[in-house]
Parts: structure tokens; C-alpha cells; sequence
């Protein structure tokens, strides 16, 4: 079976710096044990076109003091499905993260190449929840998420979107 390593966030990424990561990685790690993941847990991920199932591994013990510094659920959510998002991107494109986005843009990222990190080739835009309601699902998510992109449609470059909900948990992964 496919592994998203948490870690791998750490790895050197041009648009994204070890303290950053390693918040990512905690904040993943508090998201999915508010929903009783442990280390190892499938996540489900829909694309396009195909269902994959990872294991979700992680090497940073959950401590009170991560618990703590993460008591804020909503944020925690925004940070872990960031953590998730950047991996699965990372595994299903050939794009690496170059640049975090500017507010207002739609996006969370803008994607490229290591070896040109000056020509942007794509965007990303990732969004977590905690646990799917009737008010508050990946679909539901996805529309919004597909209208709010197209603030940024004049780069002319494709989007990817990542939603990410943690109590199941599962992940769809769009090219638009």
C-alpha cells in the first residue's frame, strides 16, 4: 500500500521551511487524533479518475504540549490539511511547492519546478474539515473552493484542489 510520511513535508521544499513543516506535521497529527487516528491510519483519496488508499505514518510523539498548543480545532485543521495537501500533491504531480500565496489570490500555493522556482506552473488550493455535516461536506467544500480559485484564473495556470476531512479520514484531490 501507498505511504504519505508525514515527515516528508520536511524535506527542503522552496515555498515551505522546517519550522513551517513541523507545525504542519503537528497540527495533522492532533487533527487525526481528535478523531481517534492513530499512526498508520488509511486515509482514502479520491482524484479524478481513481481511489487510492495511503497509510498515514508520522515519527513525533503526540504530547499534552502539542495538545495544548493546538487547542484551537479550526486552525489546527487549516495547518493539518495543509500538511496532507502538500504531500499528496507532491506524489501525484510532478510539481514541487515554490511559493506560499498572497491573500486575496484564491490560492493557498503556487506550484513549479525546483530547478526554476522563478516559473510558476501551477496553483493549489487545500481546505480542511473536521468531521463532514449535511452544511459542511468534501462536495460542498469543493464548490466553493472551485469559485473562489478562479480569483487567480487570469495566470492562465491549471489548479489543483485539496480538501481534506479528518474524521474519516478521506481526501479528494482535483485538477481543474
Amino acid at each position: 500500500m501507498n505511504k504519505i510520511i508525514l515527515n516528508d513535508i520536511n524535506i527542503g521544499l522552496p515555498g515551505v521551511t522546517s519550522s513551517i513543516a513541523n507545525c504542519m506535521i503537528e497540527a495533522c497529527i492532533v487533527s487525526l487524533d481528535e478523531y481517534g487516528h492513530n499512526n498508520n491510519c488509511i486515509l482514502k483519496v479520491k482524484t479524478e479518475n481513481d481511489i487510492k488508499e495511503y497509510i498515514v505514518n508520522w515519527d513525533k510523539e503526540l504530547t499534552e504540549q502539542i495538545r495544548r498548543s493546538w487547542n484551537d480545532k479550526e486552525e489546527a485543521i487549516e495547518y493539518g490539511a495543509s500538511c496532507i495537501g502538500i504531500l499528496l500533491t507532491l506524489k501525484l504531480t510532478d510539481y514541487t511547492i515554490i511559493l506560499r500565496s498572497a491573500k486575496k489570490t484564491g490560492i493557498d500555493y503556487w506550484l513549479g519546478y525546483e530547478k526554476d522556482i522563478l516559473d510558476f506552473k501551477a496553483r493549489l488550493e487545500i481546505s480542511g474539515i473536521g468531521k463532514e455535516s449535511s452544511n459542511n461536506s468534501i462536495d460542498k467544500r469543493l464548490k466553493i473552493k472551485e469559485e473562489q480559485v478562479k480569483k487567480s484564473d487570469n495566470s492562465n495556470l491549471p489548479v489543483f484542489i485539496a480538501i481534506l476531512e479528518f474524521s474519516k479520514p478521506e481526501a479528494r484531490y482535483l485538477k481543474k
